[in-house]
């Protein structure tokens, strides 16, 4: 056991498979697993599958996972699998991915599964899909729109919004943004102003807050700021109008700058000062973005706490033109850093650069840095923490970013 699950490298991933017979009953159902990181080996486990046939009756099974696949065949004979998934009830760890049967089965009708847990972990499993590049992004953000209005449970509700929010921001083209942006938008409004509890209308709010996009969508980004469109039970915090006020910026809205003036007079403490700060890091200029560069490097006396919130507005996705420019010395900073700073500043710092990035370039400058054979151990892994999530954007956008919506 120690030796797979303390010492081995990796993680398995586990998928569900069988063949049908003429009346499209399963047979042969096997679970079968391998390493993520393709290095061999096996983990055991103990898991429950689910299946449910197309006349909707569900069964389940327990089943010994030892090796690389073993048959699971309570599974056997049932009526035809309409969707199954290999990890009912959590019991496993691991990545647990849906059959391509049964992925298409769920987004095409999501209300066939069933239960607070089942939803999550399904909905959980088809991100992953999305991240290995098997589905595509606009794909599971079309399922979100869908079912985010009738998710009861707030945790699950949090992570669609929050992947839809990534595969609309980093996995997308712009013109496939420009294309979803309205209809996004809408379910996030929709949501914030008619959602049954005011924590489930803050969920859309912020979600909102950060993903506007479309001319319409900014201009009810100012009309929450004039108060001229309020969302019933919740009243709009000064880090909820400055990070309001971030996305104007970051958009190169032309009224952003005399909204962010306005509300740095109406908040002039210690936390309105440093939200004033991170949110003029969205500003959209290359004369913005040296100077704030400079700043975090320069500044005598400049809080630790300001820089780490303006790394994400000064990162902001849709300035990775003007940011790339910046990573190589961003990374070349990280020993310093370690050195001097907090112990989670180099985490944020390098999930900002790293995570601001899209395109294969980047990818590229992060590698070779990642290489240097004098690079501390500790910081390599950090750093090929970060590199992950930007191999994976570079590899989804490649295969999704250039189709139509």
């Amino acid at each position: 056991w120690a030796e797979a699950w303390v010492k081995r490298r990796g993680m398995p991933e586990v998928r569900l498979a069988w063949d049908t017979d003429r009346e499209g009953r399963p047979t042969n159902t096997v679970l079968e697993q391998h390493n993520v990181l393709n290095e061999g080996g096996t983990w055991p486990m103990k898991l429950r599958v689910f299946a449910l046939s197309e006349s909707g009756l569900p069964r389940s099974a327990d089943a010994l996972l030892r090796g690389e696949s073993t048959s699971v065949r309570a599974i056997d004979g049932m009526p035809e699998i309409d969707f199954a998934f290999a990890n009912f009830g959590d019991y496993g760890y691991g990545r647990f991915l849906l059959d391509p049967s049964s992925r298409e089965a769920v987004l095409a009708r999501p209300e066939i599964v069933q239960g607070d847990l089942l939803r999550a972990l399904v909905f959980g499993s088809l991100w992953e899909s999305v991240r290995d590049a098997e589905l595509a992004p606009l794909a599971y953000l079309d399922l979100v729109v869908r079912v985010a209005p009738v998710e009861r449970d707030p945790v699950t509700l949090a992570g669609l919004l929050q992947r839809a929010q990534v595969a609309f921001l980093h996995y997308a083209s712009d013109s496939q943004r420009d294309a979803l942006a309205e209809r996004f938008e809408q379910l996030l409004v929709e949501g914030m102003l008619h959602a049954d509890t005011p924590g489930r209308r803050i969920t859309f709010l912020r979600t909102f807050t950060a993903s506007a996009w479309s001319e319409n969508g900014r201009s009810r980004l100012k009309s929450l700021l004039a108060n001229t469109l309020e969302i019933p039970g919740v009243k709009l915090s000064s880090r909820d109008r400055f990070r309001a006020i971030a996305r104007l910026l970051a958009l190169d809205d032309p009224e952003a700058k005399e909204l962010l003036s306005a509300q740095i007079a109406a908040d002039s403490g210690d936390d309105g000062r440093r939200y004033a700060f991170a949110a003029a890091a969205a500003e959209r200029s290359a004369e913005a973005k040296r100077a704030y560069f400079e700043r975090f490097f320069n500044e005598q006396g400049l809080p630790e706490s300001w820089i780490d919130a303006a790394l994400g507005p000064f990162n902001a996705v849709e300035h990775a033109e003007l940011t790339q420019p910046y990573l190589d010395l961003a990374l070349a900073a990280l020993p310093e850093f370690k050195r001097t700073r907090k112990i989670f500043f180099v985490n944020n710092w390098l999930a900002a650069f790293v995570g601001g990035q899209l395109d294969a370039a980047a990818l590229e400058q992060v590698e070779s840095f990642a290489s240097q054979p004098e690079l501390e151990p500790d910081l390599k892994l950090q750093l090929l923490e970060a590199m992950d999530g930007l191999a994976r954007t570079v590899k989804i956008r490649a295969r999704f970013a250039r189709l139509l919506p």
